[in-house]
């Protein structure tokens, strides 16, 4: 990971390598960084050329939050650059058949994220397409624009619980398709199965609005069980928080994420908030990871379930939320 200026026009170039994808701090770990580096340029009135370096990636070897991460922050720069980004790739046909079952390929080349390079390699892929679970899948739920303005919080609420709905319907049948065996409709994994949609529908209208930004869900079901990642890069948890305070009057006074993400992780124990999904994949021996900038808060501890105080750090095998929030 590095960078550089280049001569011409003298528009810095940001070089980010992203290795393996193995997981999602070390996504985090590569890009946070250069986030903030290209916000700087940003401010300064310069648009940088972006290049991402896949050339890691290895097939069977890739994390879903990580990928699904990765198409939330690379469509956030892509909205305030003049092109699309540099994608280097080696020629891997097992891992663009990967990708292309989980939509990955799909998003890049529908929202124009990626140039891949050296050219046409992302191809010769066919023999692998179809290899993964079909109910695998990244899906992307469009910020609305415009967002409506508020003139109190039930007008908010009334408007909220209305988008909710919407998100949770169409997250049934992708998520229901993971969650649920042929015949398998109820006992604990119905419960956890509830919890979690709703938190998931949760956090894409809080994405929306608090945030400004669309929202990425992964879902896959493998040997390892069940993994479900809410992605987005918005204004983060202490944005959220300070807005709602500044637009509502209420609600604690937090300026560090870490205490952000605990607060938004206990927040709303009985309706929607996390705190009830946190709840239900640790007592169903799950995990979750909660992370925003440059804070996590992650684990998966089944006697810890019955502590409120630390559900936040506890843990869906997996359920990893708005880790670029």
């Amino acid at each position: 990971m590095s960078e550089h200026t280049q001569t011409d026009g003298d528009v810095p170039d940001l070089n980010i390598n992203v290795g393996s994808l193995r997981d999602l701090d070390s996504l985090r770990i590569a890009t946070a960084p250069q986030l903030r580096k290209f916000s700087g340029f940003y401010q300064r009135g310069i648009r940088p050329r972006v290049a991402w370096d896949l050339r890691g990636v290895e097939p069977g070897k890739m994390n879903l939050a990580a990928l699904t991460a990765f198409l939330s922050v690379a469509e956030r720069m892509r909205a305030f650059s003049d092109q699309p980004q540099v994608g280097w790739v080696g020629f891997k046909p097992r891992v663009f058949g990967f990708w292309h079952d989980i939509a990955f390929l799909q998003w890049i080349r529908v929202l124009d994220l990626i140039r891949w390079q050296p050219p046409d390699i992302v191809g010769g892929y066919g023999q692998y397409v179809s290899q993964t679970n079909p109910n695998t899948k990244i899906l992307r739920f469009a910020c609305p624009d415009p967002l409506p303005v508020f003139r109190d919080e039930s007008e908010f609420e009334g408007w909220k619980n209305d988008q909710r709905e919407r998100h949770v319907e169409a997250l049934r049948s992708p998520c229901g398709a993971v969650f649920y065996r042929v015949g398998d409709r109820g006992g604990a994994t119905r419960s956890v199965f509830e919890n979690v949609v709703y938190a998931v529908a949760e956090l894409i209208t809080n994405s929306h609005y608090w945030g400004r930004a669309p929202a990425y869900i992964g879902l896959q079901r493998s040997t390892a069980g069940i993994s479900v990642a809410a992605c987005d890069t918005g204004h983060g948890f202490v944005s959220a928080l300070s807005r709602k305070r500044l637009l509502f009057g209420r609600g604690p006074a937090v300026d560090r994420h870490v205490d952000a993400l605990i607060v938004g992780s206990l927040i709303n124990s009985e309706l929607y908030g996390l705190r009830r999904a946190i709840q239900s994949v640790v007592d169903s021996r799950g995990w979750v990871t909660v992370a925003s900038f440059d804070a996590v808060v992650t684990g998966g501890c089944p006697q810890l379930a019955s502590e409120r105080a630390t559900a936040a750090k506890n843990g869906i095998k997996r359920m990893a939320l708005s880790p670029f929030a």
